[in-house]
C-alpha cells in the first residue's frame, strides 16, 4: 500500500493540481484496531510525510485519517514554503481528551510554525471525530481587515496554552491581521455522535472534507450497524433465557454449557 501512495504522490508532481482531498473512511471497530497497531501507525506517518511535501504546490489541501496532522507538520523541512496554499484541513487523533496536553501543544506549535511559511493562508483546521467525540482547532486570517480568529470547538474542554496562543499571534501578525481573537465553543452533543460522519456535521468545517453523498453513506452505514448490534443483543438475550429455562440446575453439564454461552456472548448473567 505504501508504494501505491508513493507513486500516487509522485504522479501529482508532474500535474497542475490545485486542490487535493484525501479521506480514509473507517468504522469505529477499525479505529480501535488501528490505534493499537504499530504497523498502521507507521503507515499513517509515512503517508502524512509524503502528503506534506506534495501540499507545497497546492492551493487547497484536505487530508483525513489516512493522513495525520502531527507527522504532516513535524516532517516539515526548514526551507519549505507553501506559497500558494490558501486552506488546509487535517485530522489528528491527538485532539482527544485522553491525549497528553504536551503532545497537543507541540502539534499546535508545529502547525503555527508551518503557517508562518504559508503567506496566502486563509484557513487552517485540525480536527478529530469518532463516537462521542468531535474536536476542531481552527485558524482564520482576515488579511488586515480585522482580527484573525483562533477557535476551539469541541465536546471536550481544552485550555489552549499561552505559548500556543503567542505562536498564533505571530502568525496573525505576519498575515497582516490587527490582532487575534481566541474563541472556545463547547459542544454538548456527545449523545448525538455515533461516528466521525456525525462529527463532520456538527463541527461545521469551512470546506467539505468528503463528498456529501459519501458522508450520507457513512452515517447510513453506522445506523445500520447500530441496528444490527441492537437486534443481535436482543437475540442473544432471548436465546440465553431460553437455554437457562431448559437447563437443569442440578446437571453439571448443563450448567457448564450455559456458563460457556454466557462467556461467549460476553454476558455474565441472563437478564
Amino acid at each position: 500500500m505504501l508504494l501505491d501512495f508513493k507513486h500516487f504522490f509522485e504522479s501529482l508532481a508532474s500535474k497542475d493540481v490545485q486542490k487535493l482531498v484525501i479521506f480514509g473512511n473507517f468504522h469505529q471497530t477499525d479505529l480501535d484496531a488501528i490505534s493499537r497497531s504499530e504497523q498502521d501507525q507507521t503507515l499513517t506517518h509515512a503517508i502524512s510525510q509524503m502528503a506534506s511535501e506534495t501540499s507545497l504546490k497546492l492551493e487547497h489541501f484536505s487530508g483525513a485519517f489516512l493522513i495525520d496532522a502531527c507527522p504532516f507538520f513535524s516532517s516539515r523541512k526548514p526551507f519549505w514554503e507553501w506559497n500558494n496554499l490558501q486552506s488546509i484541513i487535517l485530522s489528528s487523533q491527538l485532539l482527544a481528551p485522553e491525549s497528553d496536553l504536551t503532545d497537543v501543544k507541540d502539534l499546535l506549535e508545529d502547525a503555527a510554525a508551518a503557517a508562518m511559511r504559508m503567506p496566502r493562508l486563509n484557513t487552517m483546521e485540525i480536527w478529530n471525530g469518532r463516537k462521542e467525540l468531535a474536536s476542531l482547532f481552527q485558524y482564520q486570517s482576515c488579511r488586515g481587515q480585522t482580527n484573525a480568529t483562533l477557535t476551539w470547538r469541541s465536546t471536550c474542554t481544552l485550555s489552549i496554552p499561552n505559548p500556543v496562543i503567542r505562536a498564533w499571534e505571530a502568525v496573525a501578525q505576519k498575515h497582516g491581521a490587527r490582532g487575534l481573537n481566541v474563541s472556545r465553543e463547547f459542544l454538548d452533543i456527545r449523545e448525538n455522535l455515533e461516528s466521525h460522519g456525525d462529527a463532520i456535521h456538527f463541527l461545521r468545517l469551512s470546506t467539505p472534507v468528503i463528498r456529501p453523498v459519501s458522508l450520507q453513506q457513512i452515517c447510513m452505514e453506522h445506523d445500520i450497524q447500530n441496528t444490527w448490534r441492537e437486534r443481535r443483543e436482543d437475540w442473544r438475550g432471548t436465546f440465553l433465557r431460553e437455554m437457562a429455562s431448559l437447563a437443569d440446575p442440578d446437571d453439571r453439564g448443563h450448567q457448564e454449557a450455559l456458563a460457556y454461552l454466557r462467556a461467549s456472548f460476553g454476558r455474565r448473567e441472563v437478564d
